[in-house]
């Protein structure tokens, strides 16, 4: 798997338009315009430094076959462990509901 970057003006999953892009430590985050739900929404990536410093491409299809409540009975490398903490806070904020200060998840997902 290689690590996808995206571009103002380009589309993200066929409804995603970016139109600003952040970076911070762990993520890049994309702003886009969703056609199908007709909002502003805020997507997330783990960023180019990160993914390369702690080769994330290599854990990938072991991290996607884990449910991130499955006990792991060994050791977990770096990038495993950014893998799983990443996911389980989309998870999270898929989750919450209701309080004014907490983002709404509404989707997450995997790219090949």
């Amino acid at each position: 798997m290689g690590y996808l970057e995206f571009q103002n003006g380009e589309l993200i999953k066929d409804s995603f338009k970016v139109f600003d892009i952040k970076e911070g430590g762990l993520g890049r985050v994309y702003f886009a315009f969703c056609s199908r739900r007709q909002m502003k929404v805020v997507i997330k990536t783990i960023c180019r430094k990160i993914w390369e410093e702690y080769n994330l491409s290599s854990c990938w299809s072991l991290v996607k076959s884990i449910d991130s409540e499955q006990i792991i009975d060994r050791p977990l490398s770096i990038g495993e462990y950014i893998y799983l903490i990443f996911i389980r806070e989309a998870k999270i904020l898929c989750q919450a509901q209701g309080h004014p200060n907490v983002l709404r998840g509404i989707d997450y997902w995997f790219t090949e």
